[in-house]
This record gives C-alpha cells, sequence and structure tokens, in this order.
C-alpha cells in the first residue's frame, strides 16, 4: 500500500540530514537492520502489516455511478491543439476544460474552453483536439465524469525505521532528529504521496488508488545488547483509503432532459440537475 512513502522518507532523509551525520550512513528500504558488528550508522526502513476496516461510509455495490477525475496535460508546443487522449472515457458533455498561460509564474493565465466550440472529443478513442489556436500554453487542465462501479475502503499499515549506531547518546541523537525530519515535514509528504506521485495501479479497466490521511508515530523502541552497537526502532502508523474501480467503457450518458407528458395533447419540459 505505501511502499512509495517509505522511497519519499529515504529521499527526504538524505536531503535532510547533514553530510556529517550520514557520510557513512547506509539508508535501506524493505529490509530490517537488525544486530549487526561495526561502527557505521544504519537507518533501515521497512512495511508492518495492512488492516482495512469494514466501517465505512460506502457499501460494497455494483450499480454503476459516475465518477469524477482530474487529468493534467503538458502541452507541446510543437502539436499544441493535440490530440490529448483521456485515461477514461468521459460521460458525454461533463468535461471542463481550462488552458493555462505562464503556469506557476507571475502574470499565470487560464482560459476556459467550451467543448464543440474551442475542442471536439472522439469518445471512440478518448481523444480530445483543440479548434480554437492555445500556441504559447503551458498545460491543459480538465475534469469530467466517466461511469464505473467503485467501493471505498479504509485502511491501516505499519512502517517502522529501525537506526542502529555506537555508542548509545549518539544514537539517541539520530533517533530523535530523524522523527523530527518526518513529522515536521508531514504535509510536504502526505502531497507527495498523493499528489506528486500518485499510487494508482491500473490494469485494463480496473484500477486501485490509494490516498493518505494521516501519519502517526506510535511508539519508540530501545534495544541494547552487550557488546554490540545499540539498535533503536520507530513505529509509526499509516491511515488512508483505498478506492477501487472499474470503468464502463460505454453504453451510459448523463440524463439532460425529461418529457413530462403533462396535460393530454401537451408536452412539458422538465430540467434535471444531476449535480
Amino acid at each position: 500500500m505505501i511502499h512509495k512513502l517509505l522511497e519519499i522518507i529515504k529521499t527526504l532523509l538524505r536531503n535532510e540530514l547533514p553530510d556529517n551525520e550520514i557520510s557513512d550512513a547506509r539508508i535501506n528500504v524493505a529490509i530490517p537492520v537488525g544486530v549487526q558488528n561495526g561502527q557505521t550508522p544504519v537507518i533501515g526502513l521497512y512495511l508492518g502489516i495492512v488492516n482495512i476496516s469494514q466501517q465505512t461510509a460506502d457499501s460494497i455495490s455494483s450499480a454503476v455511478r459516475p465518477q469524477e477525475r482530474k487529468d493534467r496535460f503538458v502541452v507541446d508546443n510543437n502539436t499544441p491543439q493535440g490530440p490529448y487522449t483521456l485515461p477514461k472515457t468521459p460521460l458525454e458533455s461533463s468535461l471542463v476544460c481550462q488552458v493555462l498561460f505562464n503556469e506557476g509564474q507571475i502574470g499565470e493565465k487560464q482560459r476556459l474552453m467550451i467543448e464543440k466550440k474551442d475542442f471536439t472529443i472522439n469518445y471512440l478513442n478518448r481523444q480530445m483536439t483543440f479548434s480554437t489556436d492555445i500556441t504559447g500554453a503551458s498545460s491543459v487542465r480538465v475534469s469530467y465524469n466517466f461511469p464505473g462501479v467503485f467501493t471505498i475502503r479504509e485502511f491501516y499499515q505499519e512502517f517502522f525505521i529501525e537506526l542502529f549506531h555506537a555508542p548509545n547518546d549518539q544514537l539517541e541523537r539520530l533517533v530523535a532528529v530523524v522523527n523530527a525530519i518526518i513529522l515536521t515535514n508531514y504535509d510536504w509528504l502526505l502531497e507527495q504521496f498523493n499528489t506528486i506521485d500518485r499510487t494508482q495501479h491500473t490494469i485494463g479497466n480496473y484500477q486501485s488508488e490509494h490516498t493518505l490521511r494521516e501519519i502517526r508515530l506510535v511508539q519508540a523502541t530501545p534495544t541494547e545488547i552487550p557488546d554490540t552497537p545499540s539498535l533503536w526502532q520507530l513505529h509509526y502508523s499509516v491511515s488512508g483509503v483505498i478506492k477501487v474501480t472499474k470503468e464502463i467503457s460505454s453504453g451510459y450518458g448523463i440524463i439532460e432532459k425529461v418529457v413530462s407528458p403533462g396535460r393530454i395533447g401537451q408536452g412539458v419540459d422538465v430540467d434535471v440537475n444531476l449535480g
């Protein structure tokens, strides 16, 4: 579930610990440190068990429901008009598109694009092509609904950081600093996992996406064995959400109008807002 989180933490520790603290250190992922001989400090990160909560707001169902998705495409100035291939097949008329100029800079501008006026979508191959010139744009952002079956479950997973050093007073200092680095970069870690490097596993029409909500330090445990360097274990718990999805490729659309019979011989249009 959270193996990417350990890789992110490993990179964070390498960047934040001073060179004189880790010049000879080894930082390993998925390998418990254990008790080793020698004076070199070692940091080991590895995963624990996963628990799935059965008490959720979303029940298991095979009913088809609209699902929201957001995607971003970098504009290639050689072929700015596209086509851009959407990961999912949107429900017709559900796609909202913004084109960004000078993204992330002073003077950033956004332009709202309208389907059939500024761009068209080939729903058979999920390709989006612009008819309006967007030369010079930085990126294209789209949000849309697609039909699918999905369910959501909460999960909890442990991970451990083991630190190994001699003598013990130096190890305690390293343990304290490592924990400080993780907890003071809390929001950054969640953003990296949930936004920058999203965990999505897809095969065909099936997808599992994992999102983190919270990282907590559960306990810190020292272990001292005679004639060996000391070992500390930091025990963390992560809570998050698993969303599993099956995309339904065709046969569904958005109801735009319902016609009521009204009085005999007279039809009445009833607009239905399904938002």
